[in-house]
């Protein structure tokens, strides 16, 4: 069995990224008013199991009552020894961040500001 634990790194500079994502036995993404955020996109993009965004993800990692760090902790502990669970996120996570890409970020932005009656 694996050891447990976690590390707060601080700051990470971009090109480290991608191979720290790589190599991740599990990324999540715990926050409270987030509504999308890049680093999970980034973690999945790079084969990283992600727990977080269930508006991108759907519902592959069940999400944590804010505040209750007990149920956060449980949950993040399944996802790093269960290797299935694992297993599943990292394919979730691939598939649901394959259609993504700045280009059609840009065009999307585009028509809602069109739609709006604003020149992009």
């Amino acid at each position: 069995m694996r050891s447990s634990g976690a590390r707060a790194l601080g700051y990470v500079p971009a090109r480290d990224l991608a191979g720290l994502y790589g190599t991740a036995d599990t990324v999540a993404y715990a926050s409270v008013y987030e509504g999308f955020a890049l680093p999970p996109v980034e973690a999945a993009a790079c084969g990283a199991p992600v727990g977080a965004l269930p508006e991108l993800f759907g519902r592959t990692m069940d999400l944590a009552v804010p505040g209750d760090s007990r149920q956060l902790a449980e949950m993040l502990q399944a996802a790093v020894f269960d290797e299935d669970y694992r297993a599943s996120l990292r394919v979730e996570g691939l598939k649901a961040v394959a259609g993504l890409s700045w280009d059609a970020t840009a065009r999307a932005t585009t028509g809602v500001c069109r739609s709006l009656g604003v020149e992009a």
